[in-house]
């Protein structure tokens, strides 16, 4: 519902006596605050008062008539007021214009359900409560009052940033090694670690250049290690030659 504003402060409701005669059966009338939707001078029948706590600020639900058609709208008791307040005469009213006549009593109309042209207007919402201004305490008052208890800083500040970067090294045939930061921190030096790992570490990435660049640097790594093991197999296997050549422990060496 758009915001109403008041030209002039109205009588305030009695609730606990709005609720009183609504229960005893009385029909109510009150006057609705001037706006853009409300002219001057308008007027309806209370309904019903509900729980500020459960409804909001406006639980006020009163009946009225918008271009020709009643509806039940809420409002707040800021903007109505009892029927009986009149307005004190102003410039217009000195002028010696009559003053607008009362409203007459309307009978108790039969309920009339709500139109579906017309929906009751969302409630505005409640203005932000205010918040007073700080007045610094007198040194007396000061120091009677406990200090506050200061936040802790540790729980603010965001998370360090963690790094731990995987790359080979200049050693041949190549090698892994692995390390870890926090922040400027070095939590994990460099460590070697086995081909084997580094590609299961490439592989959860699932990235396909990345895989592609490690694979490469993999199967150079695996080919100078087979050529290696193969060296090493034919070193192994003139060495075994030659030891079977040799006499055995204890046998004394052959005449020449």
């Amino acid at each position: 519902m758009p915001p109403r504003r008041r030209t002039t402060a109205p009588e305030p409701l009695d609730i606990d006596r709005l609720r009183a005669d609504l229960a005893a059966g009385k029909t109510v009338r009150v006057a609705i605050a001037s706006s853009a939707q409300f002219p001057d001078g308008a007027s309806g029948r209370v309904r019903g008062v509900g729980d500020p706590d459960v409804v909001g600020a406006e639980f006020v639900e009163v009946e009225v008539t918008v271009n020709g058609v009643k509806d039940v709208v809420p409002f707040a008791p800021a903007d109505l007021a009892p029927p009986t307040a009149r307005r004190r005469p102003g410039p217009a009213d000195q002028s010696g214009e009559p003053a607008p006549a009362p409203l007459p009593a309307q009978r108790t109309p039969a309920a009339v359900a709500p139109s579906p042209a017309l929906r009751p207007l969302p409630a505005a919402p409640p203005p932000p409560p205010l918040t007073p201004e700080r007045v610094d305490p007198s040194p007396a008052t000061a120091s009677a009052k406990p200090a506050p208890a200061r936040r802790s800083t540790a729980a603010a500040r965001p998370g360090k940033a963690i790094s731990v970067t995987v790359a080979t090294s200049d050693a041949d045939p190549t090698a892994w090694r692995v390390e870890a930061r926090i922040g400027s921190r070095v939590v994990i030096k460099p460590t070697p670690i086995s081909p084997a790992r580094a590609w299961d570490l490439v592989q959860s990435l699932d990235n396909e250049p990345l895989s592609t660049a490690v694979g490469a640097v993999l199967e150079q790594h695996r080919q100078a290690t087979q050529a290696r093991a193969q060296a090493l197999a034919a070193e192994l296997q003139a060495l075994q030659a030659e030891l079977a050549a040799l006499p055995a422990a204890g046998d004394p060496p052959a005449a020449g």
